[in-house]
C-alpha cells in the first residue's frame, strides 16, 4: 500500500532520527546507574547486616551476664538472710557461753540435756526426764519455769514453747522433751542507715 502526504512541508510531522551510537551510550548509562543503584544498596545492606550481628553477639552476652548477675543476687539474698542472725548475734552480744553456763545453773535433778541447737533465730534444747515418783512432767514445767524466771537467760527471748513425749525404754519409763526459744525479734539496720 502506498501513502501520498499532500500536505506542505512545514506541515508534515517531522520524524525525529535518534544515532544509534546516543541510544546504545543511553543504554549503557542506564544499565551503569542501575548497577551503582544496586552497589550501594548492597553495601548498606552489608554494613547493616554486619551492626545487626554485633548486636546480636552483645545481646548474647547481656544474657549471660544477666544469667551470672541472678546466680549471684540469689547468693546475696542467701547471705544476708544468714547475716540476719550473725548481725543480732553481734549487734546484742549474746554469749553463748554465759548462756550455757545459766542453763546448767537452771537444771533440775532427774533431768538431762540430749542436744542443743541454733536453727533460724530458734534455740532448740532437747532433753530427757526420769522420776521415780512418776512426777517428770512436773520437773520439766519446773524446768520451764526456772528458764522463763531467769532474767538474763529468757531476757534474749520472746517466746518458749514445750513440747513433752514419753517414751519408755527397757522398762524403765522416761518423758523427752523439746523446748523452742525464739529470739525477740530486733530491727537490724543496713549498711545505708535505713531500717
Amino acid at each position: 500500500m502506498i501513502k501520498i502526504n499532500l500536505l506542505p512541508d512545514e506541515l508534515k510531522k517531522q520524524r525525529i532520527v535518534i544515532p544509534k551510537g546516543l541510544l546504545a551510550a543511553s543504554g549503557i548509562a542506564v544499565g551503569l546507574l542501575l548497577f551503582i543503584l544496586y552497589a550501594s544498596i548492597n553495601q548498606t545492606y552489608i554494613s547493616e547486616k554486619k551492626k545487626l550481628d554485633e548486636l546480636q553477639s552483645k545481646w548474647k552476652e547481656i544474657l549471660v551476664l544477666k544469667g551470672r548477675l541472678g546466680k549471684c543476687k540469689r547468693t546475696l539474698e542467701g547471705l544476708n538472710e544468714r547475716s540476719i542472725v550473725v548481725n543480732y548475734l553481734m549487734t546484742d552480744r549474746i554469749s553463748c557461753s554465759k548462756k550455757l553456763n545459766e542453763l546448767s545453773d537452771l537444771m533440775i535433778d532427774g533431768i538431762w540435756l540430749t542436744k542443743l541447737k541454733f536453727d533460724q533465730k530458734v534455740l532448740v534444747i532437747e532433753g530427757k526426764v526420769y522420776s521415780e515418783k512418776g512426777n517428770e512432767e512436773a520437773l520439766v514445767g519446773n524446768f520451764m519455769n526456772n528458764i522463763k524466771g531467769h532474767k538474763y537467760f529468757f531476757g534474749d527471748f520472746k517466746d518458749i514453747e514445750l513440747r513433752i513425749i514419753k517414751r519408755k525404754e527397757g522398762g524403765m519409763e522416761y518423758v523427752s522433751f523439746v523446748v523452742f526459744c525464739s529470739l525477740k525479734e530486733k530491727v537490724l539496720m543496713d549498711e545505708s542507715g535505713k531500717s
